[in-house]
């Protein structure tokens, strides 16, 4: 243990192992530890605490600063929107919509909801034990009012999920989240995209920012984001002094800054995002729960991300030491990989954060 390490390591019996390759543990042991001084400016983009409120009281600026607290379903809106305003130095508010949860929403009030949107077709007696549906246009409208009321509010989670099957009316008080017991039924992709376009467009109407997911969709994903910012992408202009340059027209409906968080995505897809045509400015986060397991794959991903779109994130479901200790294990794995000093690293990341976070 370095001399920098301090009494915020959790304790074995704390931590959680997230999945990982020899390459990865390797790399970790080998490379320095963040300085304490150094932590606090270290700035998580994707995390949710208030999955477990009961940790939030363990909120810790000195070991990490900034978080961005996501909300996905109903239920969890007005916990990050408190817990926003109980540490409103340190907690960024994403309010939205994800994907798992699409299907609670019924658009325009349609009849035979479930039957409608879940794919394949569900039975009778699998619908009776799903919720009311909620009014899509209400809970827009009221995602619109949590924006107006907070500046510093961004949109999250929200994307595209092709994997995702409900849980069956036998797990529990059906946790999505935990994914036990799973049912044969999706979400269709139709419904899933009304829901994800819509609270890009809102995202762009207010000028905020969004944290998407994507999972077996980034091609999908690409698609919906294109598809609003047509007719708004930079150009070429040329210049009398400095050659070449871009720029693009008034802001359109799309969101001007967006983070792919626990980015998995191929070469390819990366390349696409990075256009100098693309409107919305792309960033792509990390995590250890999510990507640790891809092993040199992920420090190859990480290599070809340009140094100033790169953000890190625990995704973690608590506040507490082990988020901080994985968001402090990320930050050492991209910025070994990246071959910055601590200090150049922390400070890239930690401007990479700000611009996502406040377009600064």
């Amino acid at each position: 243990m370095s001399p920098d390490a301090t009494a915020e390591e959790p304790s074995e019996e704390e931590l959680l192992d997230y999945p990982t390759t020899d390459v990865i543990k390797e790399l970790l042991s080998s490379s320095s530890t963040i300085p304490q001084d150094l932590r606090r400016r270290l700035h998580d983009a994707h995390c949710h605490p208030t999955d477990h409120p009961h940790t939030l009281a363990e909120i810790d600026p000195t070991a990490s600063r900034s978080l961005c607290a996501m909300s996905t379903r109903p239920s969890d809106q007005s916990l990050v929107d408190t817990f926003a305003k109980d540490n409103p130095d340190n907690v960024v508010p994403f309010f939205g919509y994800h994907p798992w949860f699409a299907y609670l929403f019924s658009i325009d009030g349609e009849a035979n909801h479930y039957q409608t949107i879940l794919k394949p077709t569900a039975s009778e007696d699998f619908i009776s034990h799903l919720p009311l549906p909620l009014s899509w246009e209400d809970t827009l409208s009221e995602l619109r009012n949590r924006l107006q009321g907070n500046p510093k509010a961004q949109v999250g989670e929200i994307g595209l999920d092709k994997s995702f099957r409900l849980p069956t009316h036998t797990n529990g008080e059906r946790d999505v989240a935990a994914r036990r017991d799973l049912s044969p039924y999706r979400t269709s992709q139709e419904h899933q995209l009304r829901i994800f376009t819509d609270q890009c467009k809102l995202a762009g109407e207010f000028g905020r920012a969004i944290s998407v997911h994507g999972v077996q969709a980034h091609g999908l994903v690409f698609t919906a984001l294109q598809s609003l910012w047509k007719g708004h992408e930079k150009k070429k202009i040329k210049s009398n002094t400095n050659g070449d340059s871009m720029q693009h027209k008034e802001i359109g409906m799309f969101p001007p800054r967006v983070c792919i968080h626990s980015a998995s995505l191929s070469p390819e897809a990366v390349k696409q995002y990075l256009q100098p045509s693309v409107p919305s400015k792309i960033y792509f986060s990390f995590s250890t729960v999510i990507n640790a397991r891809y092993g040199q794959k992920l420090l190859d991903l990480i290599s070809l991300i340009p140094d100033d779109r790169i953000l890190i994130e625990s995704d973690w479901h608590s506040e507490g030491s082990v988020r901080r200790h994985q968001l402090h294990d990320i930050a050492r794995i991209v910025i070994a990989t990246k071959k910055w000093s601590i200090e150049q690293g922390v400070e890239m990341l930690e401007r990479n954060f700000y611009q996502f976070v406040y377009g600064r």
